[in-house]
């Protein structure tokens, strides 16, 4: 009996495999049928980490780009997304969260990875594995602005079995402290939304309200929100 052992740097753990086997599907290069012909086989590999050479860097927000744009039409929960800690201006935890809506992959030998950036990779990582199984249970669609590297943009997951959800917004390099969003399916509807990667206060939407404020103090930074319809 063969043994297959996963390939370096690919998580573990796949919500769309079953534990003994995974088919991930590498559309790269060319046309990408898989797209439309075999969403039910596995998880899709799409090259998204620009890295033509060793002088080019990845620039999250053109991976976010990626996901944001397919996200209407694929869902992101069979998306594989590359992430590279070492991104000039942004934090680990930022580069990582790009891919939090889908499956992260690391494209990069883990064990370079500085101490301290690890630490605060382990916490969020440690709040992805928590959280991601109910991320993936809902509908996830784009939200804010498409990713150009100044927007405000995001995206939400909704269960409409639980009426609540989840909601991960970026602030880019913009200018602007604060952002008003508009989601999907919370019209007419008073929510409240938790952050689960800091400590601010709760945001409350009220049912009269067709959107919601969202701030961000710093520039390239994010947050990633638990909400419930009341």
């Amino acid at each position: 009996m063969t043994t297959m052992r996963p390939m370096s740097g690919f998580s573990r753990s796949f919500a769309n495999c079953t534990p003994t086997l995974c088919f991930i599907q590498d559309v790269t290069v060319s046309k990408r049928p898989s797209y439309d012909y075999a969403l039910e086989y596995g998880i899709i590999m799409l090259e998204n980490r620009y890295l033509i050479n060793r002088a080019n860097r990845y620039y999250p927000h053109q991976t976010l780009n990626n996901l944001w744009q397919l996200a209407p039409y694929i869902p992101p929960q069979k998306l594989l997304i590359e992430t590279h800690h070492d991104t000039p201006g942004h934090s680990p935890s930022y580069t990582f969260a790009v891919a939090m809506f889908a499956n992260p992959l690391f494209w990069e030998a883990l064990t370079a990875i500085p101490p301290e950036d690890l630490r605060q990779l382990q916490s969020l990582i440690a709040i992805y594995k928590q959280h991601r199984d109910a991320i993936f249970a809902g509908h996830i669609l784009p939200i804010g602005d498409e990713p150009s590297g100044s927007s405000w943009t995001g995206f939400q997951s909704y269960n409409f079995a639980r009426a609540g959800g989840y909601a991960i917004i970026f602030r880019e390099a913009n200018p602007e402290e604060e952002e008003t969003f508009h989601l999907n399916f919370l019209d007419g509807k008073a929510v409240r939304f938790d952050s689960l990667t800091d400590s601010t206060p709760e945001v409350v939407k009220p049912s009269s309200a067709p959107e919601v404020v969202f701030r961000l103090p710093h520039e390239k930074s994010f947050r990633l929100y638990q909400y419930t319809t009341t």
